[in-house]
This record gives structure tokens, C-alpha cells and sequence, in this order.
């Protein structure tokens, strides 16, 4: 999973069970010496997370790894933890997945936005985080995190990207006064775009037939999909930044050990993990996390993103932090083509 921490998936254990043999694991581990430090004993805590074994969505069983380790530390000296699972938001992101073909196909997509902002008065403007969102049969819009989450392992990830990619250029070359407000639109693109052959010249081509300058356009790439698909990823950011394009790597936590790969990819900004955002005091163990990818990311000559709310107190810890940007998920903002739409 990253770092230290490693996930063991068991599609017919009971969590009961699990607990049974998740201790017998710690305790076996827990009596191996290190050559390196003889007489120091490594020590080992284990959550558990229960998941539906017949749940295509790799994100949300990975999540539930995350979250049964985060658990597990917090305890303290209790050593295994059952985390708790999140029922109804699972059997949501379910019938969604089953839903977004049907909203590519019926033209029930929509654009929303989050606003971008630097932290530090007079710095360059960065512009709008751009949102996937859909209307349900009833024209009422699902919420636009729940559907985005549930787009990314679907047939249709790749659809969307394309569909998305599309609209936003089109949005700007119809609303010329209005667009100007955004120095850059930050898309995301997902890991099936980038499994996806030529998807350089899919993007180009796009461009080609749009009047908007590509350097508008910053591309949004999750760091666990670019490390595991590392050689497109360099070939894509390679291709479209000499033609003008930026990129973020987004939801970076540092986990992958070696920072070597995010050289390779040569992005222009790094979106510090949502699940490491500063919330409240500043001995909070996540804010320590924030603080250290921050300073990680601009080692390596990053500008850093912070996906917060927005809040007056989390804004005075992220300049204390010398974050660069704040992207304020606060308000999403639909876009729209004219004011009667």
C-alpha cells in the first residue's frame, strides 16, 4: 500500500476470522530481529476493513486497507483493529458505476467547478479545478465527488476524460469575457486514459479543432495511477507539454518510496493527499504529513496544491506551511454556456 504498510485481501474470511489470523501474522512478524539492528524488534499493528468480495471498485478496497491501518495506529497499544465500513456510501458508488455509461450515452453530463487560488497575495492566479458531475432521471445532480469516484474504475473513465476534455474547450471558446477570469483549467484524466493508445494525439487533436491555447489547459493525473503506469505517463506529460500544457499530480501522499519516478514525470504542481490535509491544531499527526510532502514537493522544484475547505484557520496554517496554492472544494460551480441556461 505504501511505505511500511502492506494489504492482505481474503474474499471468504469472516472479519472474526480475519482477527484470528491477522494475530497469529503480527505475532510470527513481531519475533523477527533486523540484521541491520541487532536486539531491535520491529512492532507491528493490523487493521481490518470488511469489503463486499464481489466489489469491481479497486479504489474503494484499497481505501478500506488505508483505513483499517489509519485505525489501527490511532489505537495505540491495541495492536488489531476491525475498522468500520461505510455501507451505504459503498452500495451508492455500486449503482452509480452502473449509471455513468447511461449518462455519457444521454447527454447527462455537466461541468462544475472548484476555484484555485495562491495562497500568497500577488502570486501568479492558477484558475478552476474542473468537476464531473451528472444528472439523475430526474435532472437533479448527483453529487459530483460521489459520481467523480465512482467514474475512475469504469469502462467509461476514458469517455469522460474525452467528454470532458471536449466541453471544457468548448466552454471557453463560446464564454471569451467570462473564461477570462481563469488564468488555467485543471482536468483530470484518469488511469484508463492513460492505458489508452495515442491518447497524446486524441488530446492534440482536440486541441487542433478548438481556439483555445493549449497552455490554458493543466492536466490532472493521480499519483498511484501515474507510478503504475509510469512510462505512459512520461510519454503523455512529454508530448503535451512541448505543446503548451501543464500538469498537477494530484492525491500525493509520498507512499511510493522512491520519488525518483515523479523527476521522470516532470509535472508542474503536486496536489498534497486529501486524506493529509491540516484541519485543526498544529500537533495534529496529519498536519506533520502535509507539512513534510510540502517540503518534499518543492525539493524536487514542485508548487503545491491544497484541497481544503477553505476556512479562514486552515488558510493561516497553509501559508505558515508555504503552500502555493489552495484548491477551496467549499462550493462547486457549475459552468454554464449562457445566463438562461
Amino acid at each position: 500500500l505504501g511505505g511500511g504498510e502492506w494489504g492482505i485481501f481474503w474474499p471468504h474470511l469472516t472479519p472474526d476470522k480475519a482477527e484470528v489470523e491477522v494475530e497469529a501474522l503480527r505475532e510470527r512478524l513481531s519475533g523477527l530481529e533486523t540484521p541491520f539492528a541487532p536486539g531491535i524488534k520491529p512492532v507491528f499493528v493490523a487493521g481490518i476493513a470488511r469489503v463486499d468480495p464481489k466489489n469491481p471498485l479497486v479504489d474503494l478496497l484499497v481505501n478500506a486497507a488505508h483505513d483499517g491501518c489509519a485505525q489501527a495506529r490511532e489505537q495505540g497499544d491495541v495492536r488489531v483493529v476491525i475498522a468500520g465500513s461505510d455501507e451505504r456510501r459503498r452500495q451508492q458508488l455500486e449503482q452509480l458505476s452502473t449509471y455513468v455509461a447511461k449518462a455519457v450515452a444521454r447527454d447527462r453530463l455537466v461541468l462544475l467547478y472548484h476555484d484555485v487560488k495562491p495562497l500568497e497575495p500577488g502570486a501568479e492566479a492558477l484558475g478552476a479545478r474542473i468537476i464531473v458531475g451528472a444528472e439523475d432521471r430526474a435532472g437533479k445532480l448527483i453529487p459530483p465527488l460521489l459520481f467523480s469516484q465512482a467514474v475512475v474504475n469504469t469502462a467509461s473513465a476514458f469517455d469522460v476524460d474525452l467528454w470532458t476534455l471536449r466541453s471544457t474547450l468548448q466552454w471557453i471558446s463560446d464564454n471569451d469575457e467570462e473564461s477570462e477570469r481563469f488564468a488555467t483549467f485543471i482536468l483530470p484524466l484518469s488511469r484508463a486514459s492513460l492505458e489508452t493508445d495515442g491518447i497524446a494525439s486524441i488530446i492534440i487533436n482536440e486541441f487542433m479543432n478548438a481556439p483555445v491555447p493549449p497552455s490554458r489547459i493543466c492536466f490532472a493525473l493521480d499519483d498511484r495511477a501515474a507510478h503504475a503506469n509510469l512510462p505512459e505517463a512520461v510519454e503523455l506529460i512529454g508530448s503535451l507539454r512541448e505543446f503548451g500544457c501543464r500538469f498537477v499530480l494530484g492525491e500525493f501522499a509520498g507512499a511510493q518510496g522512491d520519488h525518483v519516478y515523479v523527476r521522470e514525470l516532470a509535472v508542474d504542481f503536486i496536489e498534497i493527499a486529501a486524506a493529509f490535509q491540516p484541519a485543526q491544531g498544529p500537533e495534529q499527526r496529519d498536519l506533520v504529513i502535509a507539512r513534510s510532502v510540502n517540503d518534499l514537493a518543492h525539493f524536487m522544484g514542485k508548487r503545491t496544491i491544497a484541497r481544503v475547505h477553505a476556512t479562514p484557520g486552515t488558510l493561516e496554517v497553509l501559508r505558515k506551511m508555504k503552500v502555493d496554492f489552495v484548491h477551496d472544494t467549499a462550493h462547486a460551480v457549475r459552468l454554464r454556456v449562457s445566463k438562461d441556461d
